[in-house]
């Protein structure tokens, strides 16, 4: 069921730290009630995007900063896949993610460039290889979050025979949690300014979907009490 699926992907990409994730009250939030869509297809896109700003700069260190304006021309390419999740109308969290041109994506797990420095240019269309580049995160509570990685999941299964691999860049420790969960090996790393160290992450699409959790998720003939 979907509530069980719910729980098990909360184990596997949540962990036990959840500074990304908030606790906004969610026991009489019902999941037929969220709405995940592309955020060009969001009314207030612009205000989404800068609440997104708001967040990155915090999180990032000035080597990972992308501006406003990039995030705006990424969001409205049809390659990119920009998530918004609301609730009775109010915006509870996003999950942002790139589609990179193989040889873009490895520039950028190699340190040899920046995210600032993407162009349209370095897109993958749906019809040419591609792999994706998880950018932005942040949900109000648990099961928001749940049912942002749900459909992230949705679309990697769909677009599987496209996607070769997966990745990103952090300084974060929760973040690390996160994607060890989803099976996504540490790679390398670089130190920057204030001597704080950078680190990439990354795998193949078959090896995060073949992974022991995503099975489960997928297969989980569990009831949920809840839903």
């Amino acid at each position: 069921t979907q509530g069980a699926i719910m729980h098990i992907l909360s184990v596997i990409v949540l962990g036990k730290r959840k500074e990304l994730i908030q606790s906004f009250p969610s026991e009489m939030m019902h999941v037929d009630e969220f709405k995940i869509y592309p955020v060009r297809n969001f009314e207030r896109m612009s205000a989404l995007l800068e609440i997104n700003m708001d967040i990155h700069q915090t999180l990032n260190q000035k080597y990972s900063q992308v501006s406003l304006e990039q995030f705006k021309e990424w969001a409205l390419h049809p390659s990119n896949l920009f998530l918004a999740c609301e609730y009775k109308g109010n915006f509870l969290g996003l999950f942002f993610t790139l589609r990179l041109k193989p040889e873009v994506f490895d520039k950028i797990m190699n340190f040899e460039m920046k995210k600032s420095d993407i162009t349209l240019d370095d897109f993958a269309s749906f019809d040419e290889m591609g792999c994706n580049y998880m950018l932005s995160f942040y949900a109000l509570n648990q099961k928001c979050a749940t049912m942002l990685f749900i459909r992230y999941y949705a679309h990697l299964i769909a677009n599987q025979q496209n996607i070769a691999q997966i990745g990103l860049i952090t300084t974060l420790d929760e973040v690390r949690k996160v994607v060890n969960n989803m099976n996504l090996d540490y790679y390398t790393s670089k130190i920057v300014e204030n001597d704080v160290e950078i680190q990439t992450y990354k795998q193949t699409l078959p090896n995060v979907l073949a992974s022991e959790n995503v099975v489960k998720m997928i297969l989980s003939k569990q009831t949920c009490r809840e839903e």
